[in-house]
């Protein structure tokens, strides 16, 4: 509130008006609204007697000579040239928090458009170099970068993003691609635990949070301008069909972790947006292999897993679950990129600038800031709307 009455203060001390001779045009204002209110009460008196049927409305065609009042008024507004001195007013944009979350798991590796395009992966990349080399995260913005499978990792950590871009792009380009051999144990190449990448976010971030209030009685406060966008093709199981009472068990506990951890999400103010990458016809998990060599790149044993394993595809579905669990939208906040050269870029922008606040503050100019063109804007809408009632 006090901050609101000193905008104020400085916004009253810095009006003034270029051409004040004109104001006794305001005169006729008054003048106007009395000649009005005397036509509608001549009007009320004179109207016939009500019948059964009858539809005798109270102003009628004196609808469109009552918005011409308000349009005299905005175009004399207009004529006085208001202007603010020194200092002009600029709407401010708030700074944003985005976490970027990325799958890297084997069914990322998918090319769904043929050998010849890029795979779930890169497309996801793709999308978040774009945006990375765009102007969307602006200054004070801060962001983070995670990628999980049966793991989850945090190459940037919730940083100021244009002072560690550099960075952001080249952890970016190096670690979202299909690595040159898969025999490796590295955790990467199973499959999405999506329970443990939720838990690894929001658990970080209070960690990052609590070291920079440096108080231990530190607690999780939510934010508006807090966002989390997930890339992956949503190919893991929420409800798994199972028959015996521990895999029953471990299911129920499994999905228990998620509706905890996106309860916290919902505290701590973190909204849920979701990119999804790939087909709904999917494509053969053996399929990935094929540019790798037997025994050199791949055991067996994997080959093996993935032939039983099958197929791999999108699950939108299960991504709107996730979105729903953290207030969103199940519609609007999840995106489909179910061909190669669709942008979620819009989808993005979208997402962002929604959790931005926005303010009116004066800023510093070369000159003074004149006022009168959007007087002249209103009279001309409110001009149209006569126009439109009458």
């Amino acid at each position: 509130m006090n901050e609101f009455l000193q905008q104020y203060e400085e916004l009253r001390s810095n009006f003034y008006l270029i051409s004040p001779e004109y104001l006794f045009f305001f005169y006729g204002v008054p003048v106007l609204i009395i000649t009005a209110l005397a036509v509608v009460g001549y009007r009320f008196y004179k109207r016939p007697v009500w019948t059964f049927g009858s539809n005798y409305p109270l102003l009628g065609p004196i609808r469109f000579w009552l918005m011409m009042i308000v349009v005299f008024a905005l175009a004399v507004a207009a004529l006085v040239r208001p202007a603010i001195a020194k200092n002009g007013l600029m709407p401010v944009a708030g700074p944003v928090e985005v976490i970027f979350m990325v799958d890297v798991s084997f069914s990322q590796f998918a090319q769904d458009w043929g050998p010849s395009h890029p795979s779930r992966l890169e497309i996801a990349r793709r999308e978040i170099l774009n945006l990375f080399s765009s102007n969307l995260l602006k200054s004070g913005d801060k962001a983070s970068l995670y990628i999980f499978a049966n793991g989850s990792k945090r190459p940037m950590p919730l940083v100021d993003f244009n002072r560690h871009a550099d960075k952001f792009i080249g952890r970016a380009s190096s670690l979202l691609t299909p690595p040159k051999t898969i025999i490796e144990g590295e955790f990467y190449l199973g499959y999405s635990d999506i329970a443990v990448a939720l838990e690894d976010v929001y658990q970080t971030l209070d960690s990052h949070e609590q070291q920079l209030s440096g108080s231990s009685n530190w607690r999780p406060t939510a934010k508006s301008n807090r966002l989390a966008v997930i890339f992956t093709d949503g190919d893991f199981e929420l409800n798994s069909s199972v028959d015996s009472p521990e895999e029953q068990e471990k299911s129920a506990q499994f999905l228990k972790r998620i509706t905890a951890a996106l309860h916290d999400y919902r505290k701590r103010g973190i909204k849920f947006y979701a990119v999804v990458v790939g087909t709904r016809r999917g494509v053969q998990l053996t399929d990935i292999l094929k540019k790798y060599k037997l025994n050199n790149d791949y055991s067996e044993k994997d080959q093996k897993d993935l032939a039983e394993k099958g197929l791999t595809r999108v699950y939108p579905e299960n991504l709107r679950r996730l979105a729903v669990g953290t207030g969103g939208n199940p519609v609007s906040d999840v995106f489909l990129i179910d061909e190669f050269d669709v942008s979620a870029a819009g989808f993005l922008m979208s997402a962002i600038s929604s959790h931005r606040s926005f303010k009116i503050e004066p800023v510093v100019q070369e000159s003074n800031q004149e006022l009168w063109p959007w007087f002249l804007m209103a009279s001309l809408i409110f001009f149209g709307l006569g126009w439109l009632i009458k």
